[in-house]
């Protein structure tokens, strides 16, 4: 369901554009797969590029959870490599280049106004989230679009004390509609 609006969000976004160096800034990557549709809209209007931010580590919350999958997949490398291989196995390498330090790391050597697209999907805690917009804001073109990933539930619909108590954490179960959700989304 996500997909399809992503695909046509950004072959929009590029199509529209009168910028021939069209540039999409992704912070939080892991296996690749919202990189690739950015880069399949490049190639397909045949004009530009898909910077990637991400550790390949995972998040300090992601990694203090249950997740044992998330835990395996993080040593030695195999998030890193699993998205090189999605990466290469698409065939389009020549779109997309991973830049392989934190957010806030990355926030200190991006130029502002420099994206006409920025993706937010990297740590769901609430101050992390902050700073990524704070950051990343004046990176973006006049005009561009900075938008995110994993906002499942509105403030109106959840527990909101829960909510706040919980804003740090990367996902939780809301009290009062049972679903699961990012609080500090």
């Amino acid at each position: 369901e996500r997909k399809s609006i992503m695909e046509k969000l950004i072959d929009t976004e590029i199509k529209n554009s009168n910028d021939s160096a069209f540039r999409i800034l992704e912070i939080g990557t892991w296996g690749g797969a919202s990189a690739i549709i950015w880069a399949q809209a490049c190639k397909d209007n045949d004009k530009g590029i898909v910077f990637c931010i991400d550790t390949w580590k995972g998040s300090k919350n992601i990694l203090e959870g249950d997740n044992y999958e998330i835990k395996r997949g993080v040593k030695n490398n195999r998030i890193f490599k699993l998205f090189l291989h999605n990466i290469r196995t698409s065939g389009l390498e020549n779109y997309i280049f991973p830049i392989r330090m934190s957010s806030d790391q990355a926030a200190d050597i991006i130029r502002p106004n420099t994206f006409n697209f920025i993706y937010l999907d990297a740590d769901h805690a609430y101050g992390q989230v902050l700073n990524d917009l704070k950051n990343y804001s004046k990176s973006l073109k006049p005009g561009g679009i900075i938008c995110g990933d994993d906002y499942e539930l509105s403030l109106s619909r959840v527990d909101l004390s829960n909510a706040k108590h919980h804003s740090e954490k990367d996902f939780v179960k809301d009290p009062r509609t049972g679903e699961y959700f990012h609080p500090g989304v």
